[in-house]
């Protein structure tokens, strides 16, 4: 099977995003863990059911690119205050998953612009 070129680079972005963020957390703390930084990453998020996130998922994003849940990271922003780089990790990777929808300084469509132009045409 042929590689699809912008599959492709969306998976490397996605691989390259965690592993700066990675990077930049191990600098903080120190001699990192992938649990450590997975259990940094849902620090204040809510629990479903004892659900936690594994150092598994993050090896998943890392190395395979995997993508991961749109929902974790729209609940990452909902959580953490902008000032948090959690925050803008989490924009980060929605920009790359959803590029139509998301941008890394936040959401591209402006709803309230659109409901503007609707009222006005009726």
């Amino acid at each position: 099977m042929k590689p699809i070129p912008y599959v492709d680079a969306h998976l490397k972005k996605l691989q390259d995003l965690v592993k700066e963020e990675m990077e930049f957390y191990g600098a903080t703390i120190g001699k990192p863990t992938l649990r450590n930084f997975a259990d940094w990453l849902v620090e204040d998020m809510p629990k479903k059911d004892g659900e936690i996130m594994s150092h598994a998922t993050i090896i998943n994003w890392r190395n395979h690119g995997k993508p991961p849940s749109t929902d974790f990271f729209e609940t990452m922003l909902s959580v953490y205050p902008v000032s948090d780089r959690r925050f803008i990790f989490a924009l980060k990777v929605l920009a790359v998953k959803s590029p139509n929808v998301w941008r890394a300084d936040g959401v591209v469509w402006k709803l309230k612009d659109q409901i503007g132009k609707l009222s006005k045409a009726e």
